[in-house]
């Protein structure tokens, strides 16, 4: 009990061994618990433990007991047998790490100590540091884990392995046992043993060669590198072993780093902000947090980060937990701040390299001009030992940094003291230099020249960041900065203190000018009920409250003449309240119906609209409860991907997201600037108003920004029976997601003719261009939600109707218009959409083929069907007809004479080789039929005697065609400019023509017929526009003329979505 009131409660249950401590016999002896961790160089060491024993008591102990002194770099590692995993050394219990391994069942795990991280200037002192970084190094190459990329290394490890294992006794190769133990200096893949009958090992011949291979690149790579070629005496055991470890260090960063999960909550645009952070030797490296980090690589690296480019490091500690932030700052300008649970850890080991590279740096750079005779009068030795400076030099010491950091003379006369025999590059002299002129380089090698060049650019910086670290700056810089403390790091490599920074921005100011005045009096709630404020004052408007509004925050909407605007403001806060979990309401309902409630009233009065934002900013100000406020940002991140805020409050807006330590503040920010960048100037689909949503967020916005995920890829369907992502934003038109479609499809010309199709079930409806992407499937579930069927369920005793129904839909971006369609023009439009959608028309039977066209069609298609390398199954022919032939010719013929006339039709020349050219022979021999690129439609009639009853409408470029549905045989075309009207309803669809004939069709696709005139004509006016431009005609044409009579009443882009069975 004393030391879990000393050292604090546990947060995982205890492990299994623990309990079975407590019931042992052995426990009235107080043995206690012990650990067992591997070593590297496979000794096991005995720790002992108790429940309150953290990862760094521990790690102290351990490195105590095996008295490791550079223990910088090693950590202990958890293993399960499947996977392994870092522990950091922390305030972290041991029994709760391994506690949560037990909890997934898997009580087999180990404990093991090794080399995480090697610092840039590794010392290599400690005999037994040096041992167990080799031991693991060797291991790891022999196992797989570190793979080289040439031959030639992997034979001089081999060869360095050979002389550690001689003890470094002998320089002569004892080939005979160089053979016998040849696959424990080689990775295990190297060198493969086969099994012969008998399941007795045999070498075959190519082994041999391979081992014989690599023998005689071992005997040359110990002559020539560890030999010398018999030039010089033969180097030490320890030498070679650190020899190995300079090459890992330097070839296997990725492998020997410090992973930290981080979320980049400003700075420049990185493709993700949820990272993980590797710091090794050579610097830190951004990867994706997505990818496996065991399985990582130099591609995926997302941004590398040097140490000689770093200025400034900097922790902010958080008042939520694990939201603690690091600041890092380059010589280039640059600052980011990452947010990590581990952030203080983090900056620790950073600031320890970067002192540790400033110890030990022998490379330097002038801060300013220095010319010794302006000194004289300082200096205790002659003039010409005095070095001339000019600013921007690379300077090369004699001895690292720390031998003069040791001098206590810097102490007490810093300002005079001078390093002496410094090389200057730039003229190639020597002498003495001034400490405080120069900035010693966090590297351990000469910087290359593009790296010395960057450096010379950001001499400004350099003086800002380096020689005034305590300086203060303008306030508009550090508006991203919180109100926390950062350290900055001197020339000597010693954290400094600076700040403060400025304090969040509220909406205090703004509320004495725009807000009503709080209420002193009792006022009772109309959205709440029995709340009645309790007789106490109203707390102060701007900032968060649990109780609710008595009146809107504004005063323009508490103004006499306004009330149904004014309850619709209290509703909406109240079920902010509701969601953000300040005020509990029963029964609990869906997060989606809270939003619906919250911004509905607003997309319906645009004056809402800046009351919304100030109750939002309200309830995230000085908000204590860490959950509220998380919800809070969600509900500011969908507000904003809804509108905008008004231009009297998008600064306040901007500023206050500008200055909160969240990482949702962060990305609403960026939300902000790139909504109101991008949709002021897409398609000038708007000249003098902004953005606005018509419906409330979408379930699949809703459920991105609940699990963090920011950036919301939406699957999409093609023709071809792919599928692929698309990165949508909340503002993000039908036509824009086309365009995104087309890029990534590589699409030729233009998206003339290519359109975006929503799938509910077995219903599909074409999207207009204009629509918000999420707003048109919001109206579409809606309407499919009205017209079904709600069944009630009894719970408890009372109805309640199942409005959680999820219908699922699919995006298909599909050809809608076939204008001008040449196949072969565009193989990859062939491919992926012409070939697709035309086969199931023809398989319906609505092109009129005879026998013999049939036969070549079904060739041809089961060519396609066949991959490449593959002969067409014309065994199996009978049990596919269905898919070959169209299902009016299926009966013609018996199963096996189509089998026989398709086989035969096979084995003729000229039949295409490959599935592509048979589906493109296939579109070239279609295309010339009439209803080619044509949509169908079955429907009846009765008003004109002279046609029969059931007939085939096409709908094409030329115009509607009319066909007898049961022999296809044609009727009649009315050109676009003959039909001067039309109607359409659920169950009819009625034409007039401009001879005053008129058609009714009974169809429940009458909308369908209504949308594909509408279309067709819309893209032949805008052709034949085009062409006027070009020909400089200013009359109409006659479609324009006839299309301006019946437009007012048809003419009509509607956005309620009607469902279709159609094509």
């Amino acid at each position: 009990m004393s030391r879990t009131i000393k050292y604090g409660p546990r947060r995982e249950p205890c492990l299994k061994a623990e309990f079975a401590s407590v019931c042992s016999i052995d426990n009235l002896n107080n043995s206690g618990l012990f650990v067992q961790i591997n070593l590297p160089n496979e000794e096991i060491v005995d720790i002992p433990i108790h429940s309150q024993t953290t990862i760094a008591d521990v790690f102290q102990l351990l490195i105590e007991k095996i008295n490791l002194n550079e223990f910088f770099g090693f950590g202990l590692f958890l293993s399960n047998g499947q996977n392994i995993r870092s522990l950091v050394v922390g305030k972290e219990y041991l029994m709760d790490a391994l506690s949560l391994i037990e909890e997934k069942g898997n009580f087999d795990w180990k404990l093991y100590l090794r080399k995480e991280l090697f610092l840039p200037s590794e010392n290599n002192s400690d005999d037994l540091c040096v041992d167990l970084s080799y031991r693991q190094i060797i291991k790891g190459i022999n196992f797989g884990e570190y793979k080289c990329k040439k031959e030639e290394d992997l034979a001089i490890l081999a060869a360095q392995q050979y002389f550690i294992s001689l003890n470094g006794k002998s320089t002569e190769i004892d080939i005979s046992e160089l053979e016998d133990n040849l696959n424990d200096y080689l990775p295990l893949n190297i060198l493969k043993q086969n099994k012969d009958d008998n399941k007795s090992l045999k070498i075959t011949e190519e082994i041999e060669e391979e081992c014989q291979k690599w023998i005689q690149l071992i005997l040359h790579a110990f002559r020539k590198k560890i030999l010398n070629n018999c030039e010089t005496p033969p180097p030490s055991v320890k030498q070679i072993k650190c020899d190995v470890i300079k090459y890992a260090a330097k070839n296997w960063p990725l492998h020997f780093s410090r992973f930290f999960e981080v979320y980049k909550f400003s700075g420049p645009p990185l493709p993700v902000n949820q990272l993980t952070m590797a710091v090794n030797s050579h610097g830190i490296s951004l990867l994706d947090a997505r990818c496996d980090i065991q399985n990582q690589n130099k591609q995926s690296i997302l941004f590398e980060i040097e140490f000689i480019e770093l200025a400034n490091i900097g922790y902010g500690r958080s008042k939520h937990e694990g939201a603690d932030a690091l600041f890092i700052s380059l010589l280039n300008g640059d600052r980011y701040t990452f947010q990590s649970p581990l952030a203080r850890e983090l900056s620790h080991l950073l600031i320890n390299i970067l002192k540790d590279l400033h110890q030990h740096s022998i490379y330097a750079i002038a801060l300013k001009d220095y010319n010794h005779c302006t000194v004289q009068h300082k200096m205790q030795s002659s003039e010409n030992s005095v070095l001339s400076l000019s600013r921007g030099d690379l300077l090369i010491l004699s001895s690292p940094l720390n031998k003069y950091l040791n001098n206590n003379e810097i102490e007490n006369n810093e300002e005079n003291y001078f390093i002496e025999n410094v090389e200057n590059i730039r003229s190639k002299m020597r002498g003495k230099v001034p400490l405080h002129s120069i900035n010693i380089l966090t590297c351990t090698e000469k910087p290359k020249k593009e790296k010395l060049n960057f450096l010379l650019s950001s001499r400004k910086i350099i003086e800002q960041e380096i020689i005034n670290p305590t300086e203060s700056k303008p306030n508009s810089d550090l508006y991203e900065y919180p109100t926390f403390y950062t350290a900055a790091i001197d020339p000597f490599g010693i954290p400094l203190i600076c700040g403060p920074f400025p304090q969040p921005h509220t909406l205090e100011r703004f509320a004495s000018t725009n807000f009503r005045l709080p209420e002193d009096g009792i006022r009772p709630s109309d959205v709440f009920g029995a709340y009645n404020g309790g007789g106490c004052p109203e707390p102060e408007l701007w900032r968060h409250s649990f109780e609710p509004l008595r009146a809107p925050l504004l005063k323009r909407i508490a103004e006499p003449g306004k009330e149904e605007i004014a309850r619709e403001s209290l509703i909406s806060y109240s079920f902010i309240l509701k969601y953000m979990g300040d005020y509990v309401s029963h029964p609990q309902q869906f997060y989606l119906e809270y939003t619906d409630y919250i911004f509905t009233p607003s997309l319906k009065y645009e004056i809402l609209r800046d009351e919304i934002y100030c109750q939002l900013i309200k309830q995230l100000t000085d908000n204590q409860n860490p959950l509220s406020e998380e919800r809070g940002w969600e509900l500011m991140w969908l507000c904003i991907g809804l509108f905008p805020p008004s231009r009297f409050l998008c600064r306040e807006v901007e500023h206050f997201l500008r200055t909160r330590l969240v990482p949702m503040a962060a990305d609403c920010a960026m939300r902000l600037q790139k909504a109101l960048s991008q949709c002021n100037d897409t398609n000038n689909l708007t000249t003098t108003t902004q953005y606005c949503r018509l419906s409330p967020p979408h379930q699949v916005e809703l459920e991105a920004i609940q699990y963090r995920q920011t950036q919301i890829y939406h699957k999409f369907y093609l023709p071809d029976g792919t599928q692929e992502t698309i990165e949508v934003e909340s503002w993000t038109r039908a036509k824009d997601f086309s365009k995104k479609i087309a890029t990534r499809l590589g699409l030729l010309n233009s998206l003339q003719g290519f359109g975006l199709f929503i799938k509910l079930g077995e219903k599909v409806v074409c999207m207009p261009e204009k629509e918000y992407f999420f707003d048109f499937i919001n109206q579409v579930q809606d309407w499919a939600r009205k017209n079904s069927r709600r069944e009630q369920v009894i719970n408890g005793g009372k109805r309640i109707l199942n409005c959680g129904i999820n219908f699922n839909y699919q995006v298909h971006f599909m050809r809608k218009l076939w204008l001008d369609v040449e196949p072969g023009k565009d193989l990859r439009q062939d491919i992926i959409f012409n070939y697709p959608q035309e086969l199931p028309k023809y398989l319906r039977g609505y092109h009129k083929i005879d026998k013999n066209e049939a036969i070549q069609f079904a060739a041809l298609i089961l060519r396609a069907q066949t991959r490449d390398e593959k002969q067409p199954p014309i065994q199996h022919l009978q049990h596919i007809l269905h898919e070959l032939l169209p299902i009016d010719l299926l009966k013609s013929h018996s199963p096996n004479e189509w089998k026989k006339f398709i086989s035969f039709e096979l084995q003729k020349e000229g039949m295409p080789k490959t599935s592509t050219e048979a589906k493109l022979c296939f579109l070239q021999r279609i295309s010339k039929e009439p209803t080619f690129g044509s949509a169908f439609f079955e429907v009846k009639q009765s008003a004109d005697p002279t046609l029969c009853s059931k007939l085939l409408v096409a709908i094409n470029q030329d115009g509607m065609s009319l066909y007898e549905l049961e022999n296809k045989k044609h009727i009649r075309t009315y050109g676009f400019k003959q039909i001067s009207n039309w109607q359409s309803a659920n169950t009819y669809f009625h034409l007039t023509f401009d001879n005053g004939n008129r058609l009714l069709f009974e169809t429940t696709l009458g909308h369908k017929l209504d949308d594909l005139l509408t279309s067709y004509i819309q893209l032949l006016i805008s052709k034949q526009e085009k062409e006027n431009e070009k020909q400089k005609i200013s009359p109409l044409s006659k479609i324009a003329v006839l299309l301006h009579q019946y437009k007012p009443n048809n003419y009509i882009e509607s956005t309620s979505p009607i469902l279709t069975n159609g094509n």
